[in-house]
């Protein structure tokens, strides 16, 4: 059950990041410094886990099957981490801080990632949970409705 949950979590978190783009400001902005043509792996287990890829040409994000080259990677250790950050019991942040996942990859770039990862989430969770999840509050350049919406359509 916990990677069928996994596979919509992670289709909704590609198309949260498809919609934000050019509909959020830091989210635009750090998509913008990426590298054209990087390429972005996110999966949810070291070995068969669900996983999203997408890459990034000229200012859009693209989903893709498979990729020559992957940039960067970001896998969680084991399921049970990607669930339980991934519906908001464990920050983005925290797991990084906890070594929750593997990142390979420039650093420097992930980071950016990251950010993108934890507003992303700050948009698709609703205000309890949200508060718990984020670092630093922000206030929602769309609501968390219309963010659906688009994402669904």
């Amino acid at each position: 059950m916990k990677n069928f949950i996994l596979k919509i979590i992670l289709w909704f978190l590609y198309r949260g990041i498809k919609v934000l783009n050019g509909r959020d400001s830091l989210v635009t902005r750090e998509i913008k410094n990426l590298p054209e043509n990087f390429t972005i792996k996110i999966s949810s287990d070291i070995k068969h886990g669900k996983y999203v890829c997408f890459k990034i040409n000229s200012g859009k994000v693209v989903k893709t099957k498979y990729a020559d080259k992957i940039d960067l990677q970001i896998i969680f250790k084991d399921k049970n981490l990607a669930y339980r950050v991934f519906t908001g019991k464990l920050s983005i942040m925290e797991a990084y801080a906890e070594h929750c996942f593997i990142m390979q990859g420039n650093i420097y770039i992930a980071m950016g990632v990251t950010r993108i990862l934890e507003r992303v989430e700050g948009y698709l969770f609703p205000n309890k949970i949200r508060k718990r999840c984020l670092s630093k509050p922000f206030k929602r350049e769309i609501s968390m409705f219309k963010t659906y919406l688009l994402c669904l359509f």
